[in-house]
């Protein structure tokens, strides 16, 4: 389970996702306090288990920051990886252009929440997994 947020006011909120998981966070004023705030409360993470931020482009919409941040996510996490079965993206909805961007990395269920989606791996079912 990873995370990409590309709500600009998430902000404290953060320190209700799951210690642990890689989290990708816009970066904005309200959110650099809450992920300086993290880092001070949780040293010691690894990018691979803690939170890095990236910058968006105000013009832009959040959906084009999460489609721009998904090459360098890859590069450091190996989407396409058996740990990465769900990724929740926090601050836009399952747009076409998304679903189709997340498919190369096997994710090939998106589902709908509050505040965004996300999208997972195809399951095995107990036939394929031998149980």
């Amino acid at each position: 389970m990873m995370f990409i947020i590309v709500d600009t006011a998430f902000g404290e909120r953060l320190a209700d996702l799951p210690e642990g998981a890689p989290v990708w966070i816009a970066d904005s004023a309200v959110n650099w306090p809450a992920v300086q705030d993290r880092w001070r409360t949780h040293p010691g993470r690894s990018e691979r288990e803690g939170i890095t931020t990236f910058g968006v482009d105000a013009a832009r919409q959040p959906e084009d920051w999460c489609l721009d941040v998904l090459a360098t996510v890859d590069d450091h996490h190996d989407l396409s990886g058996p740990e990465h079965d769900e990724l929740h993206v926090i601050g836009c909805p399952p747009s076409p252009r998304l679903i189709e961007a997340l498919v190369p990395f096997g994710f090939v269920e998106t589902n709908a929440t509050s505040d965004g989606f996300v999208a997972s791996k195809a399951r095995k079912d107990s036939a394929e997994t031998g149980a």
